[in-house]
Parts: structure tokens; sequence; C-alpha cells
């Protein structure tokens, strides 16, 4: 398919703003293919596409997103606290993120420690008893053998 001015214009906004396809369509809220496939020129974007645009990026000048006409931009400054708000929500999401597989760590090395308790206690049972094997020869259980390699 080929690209309308439309999906240049799209394509141009994700580049001033510094943005991937993908984060952009994170950004609307919207998927990765429906932004590849706008951009590529395979389907138009909607009125719900536009109006989120819009509504994430209002330094674009709708004018120009529509028509051509005019600058890209509305405000310049307007772009820079656009990209610094959302540097600062994608550093929260980071963070976030961070705090919560922390937390899952956390547990698993709890869990970890627990399971090490139990087999010191399990290779000291095995430890303490001998084995009777059909030979009739007393000698230390197999097991505590591998626990041993294991520890």
């Amino acid at each position: 398919m080929e690209q309308t001015d439309i999906s240049l214009r799209i394509k141009g906004i994700i580049e001033a703003l510094g943005m991937n396809n993908n984060s952009f369509a994170k950004s609307l809220g919207r998927s990765y293919s429906n932004v590849a496939y706008i951009i590529e020129g395979k389907v138009k974007p909607g009125f719900d596409f536009i109006t989120a645009l819009l509504k994430k990026y209002p330094q674009v000048n709708s004018s120009w997103l529509l028509t051509g006409e005019g600058e890209m931009f509305a405000d310049a400054p307007a772009l820079v606290a656009a990209n610094e708000n959302y540097l600062q929500e994608y550093l929260k999401k980071l963070e976030e993120s961070f705090m919560r597989l922390s937390k899952q760590i956390e547990v698993k090395d709890q869990q970890i420690a627990a399971k090490d308790k139990q087999i010191d206690r399990l290779m000291d049972l095995l430890g303490k008893h001998e084995c009777v094997t059909g030979t009739g020869v007393l000698k230390a259980h197999p097991a505590t053998e591998v626990l041993a390699q294991r520890a």
C-alpha cells in the first residue's frame, strides 16, 4: 500500500516526539500494529485515533495534521513539556515494575532459605541413621551422598 499524506504526517509526529511506533502506540492506548498499519498506509486513521492523538499531544497543530497546512506544532515549549510528561510517566511505570519484581525476588529468596533449612534437617536425619542393605552390611544411606553433593 502507498503511504498517504496523513500517514506521513503521523510518522513525522512520532519522529519529532523522539518516539518509536511502539511507544507512540502505547501512549495513545493503541496496539503497535494499529499504528504500523496507519504509517504504512494500509489503513487510514479513524476519528478515534486522531482524537486520541490530539488529546494526548495538544501541541500538535490539528489543521496541519488533517490538511498539511501550517506548522506541525502549535507551540514549541508544549512539545518539550509533553516529552517530559511522557518520560516521567514511563519512568514511574518502570519504578513500579522494579518494586514489584524486587518484592517477588524477596519472596523467592525466603522460599529458597526455607528449602535450604529443610534440606539441612533432612541431611541431619539421614546422616544419623545407617542403612541395612541386603548383604547385611551397615553403611550410610545412599541419599546422604546425593544430598551432600548438592550442598
